[in-house]
């Protein structure tokens, strides 16, 4: 029931009841039961969102489909443990701690995260009808003459969020099609003799984008960041962004290549200021060529 609050069916409401069946389940039962339940869960329920890795055979969609289904089996295994029933209250904050918790590292790991089918993405659409009712009031205010300044602003913001919320799908979208059909090409960006750092990219000139996996990176301080280069050939590096890696060293890229693909001949990854910088000033901490 859950996957219908995702399109097609887009029936966002679905998510805030959907699953209480589930949790119904799971509560009382033994934690090896749990473990069965939240497994079967999380297989019918990503199985049908990532229904579309179907074209690629049933071995990448099963595979897909039960990574993320461990998630959902280990909540129902420590769901038991956190229920006692002469506490709801705390027992209700707990799981959905809990919730919370696993779907964050859900979206960590592996491979810099399966962050597809996650709950907050049921509500791209709601913010969209939230948007058209305050398109509606904003009208009305208007004819009436009275002040819209506040109102506008909230508009605007709703607007920006629902925009915002709809191209991470569309990447992530797109990032998924490109790991799951093992990209055109990939390489491997490595630093010096002593670091353990290191990065896969992995590209495709049909979606034109890359997906940039690095890890063991070290924490910098505050004044400095991360900036990735992407070099034409025979030209000038250009900046792909500043980023920051999680607190384990990981971080997870999206390159959109455009008129680059066909003519990019290497990226590297380097220490700058914290504002970035439009040539390469810094340290080289990663570096591949193909």
């Amino acid at each position: 029931m859950l996957a219908l609050a995702f399109p097609p069916a887009a029936l966002w409401p679905i998510a805030f009841v959907a699953l209480i069946p589930f949790l119904w389940a799971v509560r009382e039962s033994r934690p090896r039961r749990g473990f069965l339940l939240g497994f079967v869960f999380g297989f019918a329920y990503f199985g049908a969102q990532v229904y579309w890795i179907l074209l690629f055979g049933e071995l990448a969609w099963s595979g897909l489909t039960s990574a993320n289904a461990l998630y959902t089996a280990v909540f129902g295994l420590f769901a038991p443990v956190v229920w006692r029933r002469e506490r709801p209250v705390r027992s209700v904050v707990g799981l959905a701690a809990l919730w919370t918790a696993f779907e964050f590292a859900r979206g960590s790991w592996p491979l810099g995260g399966l962050t597809w089918g996650g709950l907050l993405q049921t509500q791209v659409n709601g913010l969209k009808e939230d948007n058209d009712r305050f398109a509606v009031l904003y009208d009305e205010l208007g004819r009436r003459g009275e002040t819209v300044d506040v109102l506008q602003k909230a508009l605007t913001e709703a607007a920006f969020r629902q925009e915002h919320l709809q191209n991470l799908l569309q990447e992530q979208d797109q990032a998924m099609r490109v790991v799951a059909l093992g990209g055109e090409g990939q390489e491997d960006l490595v630093g010096t003799p002593a670091s353990e750092a290191r990065g896969r990219y992995m590209w495709s000139r049909e979606e034109g984008l890359g997906v940039l996996f690095l890890s063991n990176l070290p924490q910098l301080p505050e004044d400095s960041t991360y900036q990735l280069w992407v070099t034409r050939e025979g030209g000038s590096p250009v900046s792909g962004g500043t980023f920051t890696p999680q607190a384990d060293g990981s971080a997870r890229l999206i390159v959109r290549t455009g008129d680059l693909a066909g003519t990019l001949t290497g990226m590297a990854i380097t220490v700058e200021p914290a504002d970035g910088s439009t040539t390469p000033t810094g340290d080289i901490v990663l570096q591949g060529q193909r």
